[in-house]
Formats: C-alpha cells, sequence, structure tokens
C-alpha cells in the first residue's frame, strides 16, 4: 500500500468531506446547473429565481421530485404465459 508523500494535505482534505454538508453540497450544484441551463436557454436571472422560488415555495411544485438515475431502474419481471391459458 502506498502512502502519499503530502500526508497534511490527504488529512485536511479528508476532515474537510467529513464537515461538509453533502445535501447542501447536492442543493448548491442543482443551483449551478440551473444557472448553466438557464444561460443556454437565454433565461435572465429574474426569471431563474422566479422559477427556482416557485419549485421551493409553491404548493404543488415543491412536492415534484425528479427522477434521477442513481435511483436505478425498475424491472418488470417477465411472466411466461405461453402455457395454457392466462386468464385461467
Amino acid at each position: 500500500m502506498q502512502v502519499p508523500s503530502n500526508i497534511d494535505a490527504v488529512v485536511a482534505a479528508i476532515d474537510l468531506m467529513r464537515s461538509a454538508d453533502p445535501a447542501l453540497q447536492f442543493q448548491d450544484c442543482l443551483l449551478e446547473l440551473d444557472k448553466v441551463v438557464a444561460h443556454l436557454l437565454g433565461m435572465s436571472d429574474a426569471d431563474l429565481n422566479y422559477i427556482t422560488s416557485a419549485m421551493v415555495n409553491d404548493g404543488f411544485l415543491k412536492q415534484l421530485r425528479p427522477s434521477f438515475e442513481h435511483r436505478g431502474l425498475r424491472v418488470q419481471p417477465y411472466a411466461d404465459q405461453s402455457q395454457g391459458d392466462r386468464y385461467a
């Protein structure tokens, strides 16, 4: 096993990761992504602020959740119905 020569930097990086809030970092990354997409679509900052605040404050919109890929796919099991009557 190799031990890095800059162990102080490694320890500092580990301490930084332990003290950081992953949920807050995720929300910050989503906001940065929203800014990039808004810029590509030619939206103003006021439009972006309106949309992001509506997604947080609107009673219906705040219940919407994106379907992120990390949740995995739901595979529908295959049932072979070729033998016999399916509705019997």
